[in-house]
Formats: structure tokens, C-alpha cells, sequence
């Protein structure tokens, strides 16, 4: 058992001594193979390093070749850049040499130029000198009669040019016009057909009958409206006229509500009030018609009033509130043409005539009454001034004014706008200058401008300059007593006295 035993021991101590000598046999060839191994990559590294830096002394080489050869070509720039600026400061100090000398020979031509100018002075005043011995006269007085010569010439050649250009502008104005009333009146669309103020009323013999017995009621109606019947058995007619057409108007109204219905003396009171307020509604309505047409809607109410009694007028048979609606579409249409204010002259065309509707009591010209009344109404002066000088009875300042006033003859004179009968015409003319041919020393008259204007021409003989201005004053004091007449008519007497002389 024993003997098992040590000899279980002894095998175990056998075996791991076994073991240990195994182990360190393995170990030791375990360290060989490492140091081996190691050995082996200390080589490589070391192959790798000599490499890398094999090639890193070689880029250094090739680096310090290239630095070498940059700084070899920019020393060659700088001494090739040496060599150009020397040439050319030798260049510039040749140039200035000849600068040098041109400038010397510039100084001693100027010297020269000096001395010939002041012996050319010295000659000049030496000629002049002699000149003015042989023409008797002062060099001074020479000279200013050769400038006073120079100018008259210059001044005749530029009147000659002034003239021909005013000529010029004058055709061509004249075409721009006519192009521009043919363009404005062809876009007008108004009625040619003329109104005309119905004074007599035709009537039945039943009527007539029936006004025959109403005329105390005619006689208080005539005196309440100023208007004058008168009946016509024959034709069976009444005629109504009237100094103012709006009394005339009330009065026929007046008159046609007698004839239907039949009224008392205490009724017609009442009746003409009535009808005059209805009136009056009208005329206003009439007014803002009109005003809101023009493209005017904005204007004071009083002369909205007065423009409305426009409609009662007439003028040649054109109604003159149809005139004014007329006149302020061509002037707008005008003004557009021509770059003006459009607003101011359509405004001033629809109330240019407006003083034709006042009372013709009232003394002055219907431009000027017409001017009035716009002014106090709070009109704008631009306005104002286009309704006074329609008639170039005030000169005409702006160009809205002279539009005005070629709307309202492109009005008027349109084909078809306004008639009146040659025997009234010319017997109206021949009125006119009866009433001139009066006075003695009248050799020849004219009635000019429909009447607007008479034109006497005197016997420079037999009357002098006050004589002239007299027979002026006496000829419109008698046409104002002796004829009836529309607005405003401009009396002109010429004196010329002429001396013609014949050589022989």
C-alpha cells in the first residue's frame, strides 16, 4: 500500500517535472520565434525608412534645383528690366534735351512775333493816320460809322429773316388751325337743324272766339309780364313778344292754361305766380341739364339760374343754351388738341354768353355783364377771364381764352346753325349806316361783322382829328336812340389824309 503510494508520488513528481521541461522547451522556441519575428519586421521598417527618406532627400534635391533655376530666371528679369530702364531714361533725357532746345526757339519766334505785331501796330496807325488826312474825318468817327454801318445792315437782314420766318409760322399756323377745327368740328354730333322762339300761337275759331273775350285778362297779363298780345282776326293768330324771352315765355303759358281752362281776374294772380315759380324750376332744371352735358357740374347755383334762362334765347334762330353746351364740347375737345387746360375751357365756352341772360336794363356788354356775374358768383379767374375777353372786348391773356373764343365762332358758324332772313339782314345794315351818312363830312360807311361793327371813313378836309372823334360820339348816341339792337355795336371813324406828289 505504501509502496502504491510513494510510487503515486513519485510518478506525479515525475510527470510534472516532465511537464515543466516541456514548458520551458516550448517557451524557449515560443521567444525565438518572436525575437525572429521581431528581427524581421525591425529590418522592414528599417527598408521602409531608408526608402522614405531616399525619397524625401530626393524631392529636397529636386525642390532646391527648381528654387535655384526661379531665382536664376528672375535675376535674369531684373537685369534685363535693369537694362529697359536705363534705355529709356537715356531716351527721356534726349527728349528733354530737344524739349530744351524747342522751348528756346518757341521763347526767340515769340521775341520775333512781339516785334513784328508792335511794328504792324505802329504801321496800322501810320495808314490810319494818313487815311483819315485824305477822308477828312476822325479815325474814331470812322470807326463808328463803319459799326454804325455794320449794324443797320445786320439789323435789315434780320428784320428780312424775321419776316420771312413770321410768314412761314403764319402758313403753317394757319393749316395747324384749320386741320385742328376740321378734326374738332367732325367729331361734333350736334343737330344742324336751327330752333327758332315760336312768338305766334295759331287758333281755333273757337279759341279766337274765346280770346276775344278775354281781354281785360290779356290787359293784366301784359302788364304783369311785360309781353304785348296781339290778335290777328284774319289768320286766326296771337302773337306774344316781349322784351325779356322769359317773360314772354310765362306769358304764353300764362295764356294757354286761360284758353283751356277759362279763368277770373282774382284767379290770374294766383295763376301767374304759379306758372312763374313752375318756371323758374324749369330754367334751373334746364341750367343743371346743361352744366351736367358741358362736363360742368360743379357750378354756383345763381349762375346754374341764370345760365338756364339761355333756353329762351335765341340768337339767328340758334338757341343759345344749345350755343353754350356747343361751344364748351368744342373748346374741351380744342384745349385737348392743344395741350390747355381742358376743364377751364370748357367751362369758359359754356359761359361765355351767360350775360346775354340778364336784364337788359342793366348797362354793358353781355361779355362783361356775363364776367360780372361770375366773379361775384366765386367763378375762378381763369373762367372769368375767357367770358370777358370771348369778344376781344379785354385782349385775350391765356390760351383758354382765345380757345374760347374759336369755339364760339366754330359754333355759330357751323353750316346750318344760325339764319335769318336777307331782307332782315340787310335792312338792319342799311339802318346802320343811315344813321352815319347823317353828318356831314361822312364820305363812305360800312357795316361790318353782322352789324357788330359800323366803319366810317371822313373827308380829311372838311373834318380834322376832334371833328372825328365828335361824329364817333354822335353816331353811337343816335343809333342808341333811334335803333334796337343786341348787345354791342363799335362805331370807327377814319380820317386819312394823303399828299401824292408826281415828278416831271
Amino acid at each position: 500500500m505504501i509502496l502504491a503510494i510513494v510510487g503515486l508520488v513519485i510518478g506525479v513528481i515525475g510527470g510534472a517535472a516532465g511537464l515543466a521541461v516541456l514548458g520551458g522547451y516550448l517557451r524557449g522556441r515560443t521567444l525565438a520565434a518572436a525575437e525572429e519575428r521581431a528581427a524581421r519586421i525591425l529590418a522592414e521598417a528599417q527598408a521602409d525608412r531608408d526608402v522614405v527618406v531616399g525619397r524625401a532627400e530626393a524631392q529636397a534635391a529636386e525642390s532646391r534645383e527648381q528654387a535655384l533655376q526661379g531665382l536664376q530666371e528672375r535675376e535674369n528679369d531684373l537685369e534685363e528690366a535693369r537694362r529697359q530702364l536705363s534705355a529709356r531714361t537715356e531716351d527721356a533725357n534726349t527728349k528733354s534735351r530737344a524739349v530744351d532746345g524747342l522751348e528756346g526757339r518757341v521763347t526767340g519766334l515769340r521775341r520775333e512775333v512781339a516785334k513784328a505785331r508792335e511794328a504792324l501796330g505802329e504801321l496800322d496807325a501810320s495808314m490810319i493816320e494818313q487815311l483819315a488826312v485824305i477822308a477828312g474825318t476822325t479815325p474814331e468817327a470812322a470807326g463808328a460809322e463803319l459799326l454804325e454801318t455794320i449794324e443797320q445792315g445786320l439789323a435789315q437782314e434780320a428784320q428780312a429773316r424775321l419776316r420771312e420766318m413770321e410768314a412761314e409760322a403764319k402758313e403753317t399756323a394757319e393749316d395747324e388751325a384749320r386741320r385742328m377745327l376740321v378734326d374738332t368740328t367732325q367729331r361734333l354730333t350736334t343737330p344742324i337743324a336751327s330752333e327758332s322762339s315760336m312768338s305766334t300761337m295759331a287758333l281755333t275759331e273757337r279759341e279766337l272766339a274765346r280770346t276775344l273775350t278775354m281781354a281785360p285778362l290779356l290787359e293784366e297779363l301784359s302788364e304783369r309780364t311785360t309781353a304785348v298780345f296781339t290778335v290777328n282776326e284774319e289768320n286766326r293768330s296771337i302773337h306774344v313778344s316781349a322784351t325779356d324771352p322769359v317773360n314772354r315765355e310765362l306769358a304764353k303759358i300764362v295764356f294757354g292754361d286761360l284758353l283751356r281752362n277759362g279763368r277770373n281776374r282774382g284767379q290770374l294772380s294766383q295763376l301767374i305766380d304759379k306758372q312763374a315759380r313752375l318756371l323758374d324750376q324749369s330754367i334751373r332744371r334746364a341750367g343743371t341739364k346743361a352744366a351736367r352735358e358741358a362736363g360742368c357740374p360743379n357750378l354756383p347755383g345763381e349762375v346754374v339760374a341764370t345760365l338756364g334762362r339761355l333756353a329762351y334765347r335765341y340768337s339767328y334762330g340758334q338757341n343759345q343754351l344749345t350755343h353754350a353746351v356747343e361751344t364748351a364740347r368744342l373748346a374741351a375737345m380744342l384745349a385737348t388738341e392743344l395741350g390747355a387746360d381742358a376743364q377751364i375751357a370748357r367751362t369758359g365756352g359754356l359761359l361765355h354768353d351767360l350775360g346775354k341772360a340778364i336784364d337788359r336794363d342793366v348797362e354793358g356788354t353781355h361779355a362783361s355783364l356775363g364776367a360780372q356775374l361770375a366773379a361775384d358768383a366765386g367763378v375762378e379767374a381763369p373762367i372769368v377771364h375767357c367770358i370777358e375777353a370771348h369778344h376781344e372786348e379785354v385782349d385775350p391773356n391765356t390760351t383758354e381764352a382765345l380757345i374760347t373764343i374759336v369755339a364760339d365762332a366754330a359754333s355759330g358758324g357751323r353750316p346750318g346753325a344760325r339764319r335769318e332772313s336777307l331782307e332782315n339782314y340787310l335792312a338792319k345794315l342799311q339802318a346802320l349806316e343811315a344813321v352815319a351818312y347823317m353828318f356831314p363830312g361822312v364820305e363812305k360807311c360800312y357795316a361790318i361783322q353782322a352789324g357788330r361793327e359800323l366803319r366810317v371813313m371822313v373827308d380829311p378836309k372838311l373834318v380834322g382829328d376832334v371833328g372825328a372823334a365828335r361824329i364817333a360820339v354822335a353816331i353811337g348816341q343816335r343809333i342808341q336812340e333811334t335803333l334796337d339792337y343786341p348787345g354791342q355795336i363799335k362805331v370807327t371813324v377814319i380820317r386819312e389824309l394823303r399828299t401824292v406828289e408826281h415828278t416831271r
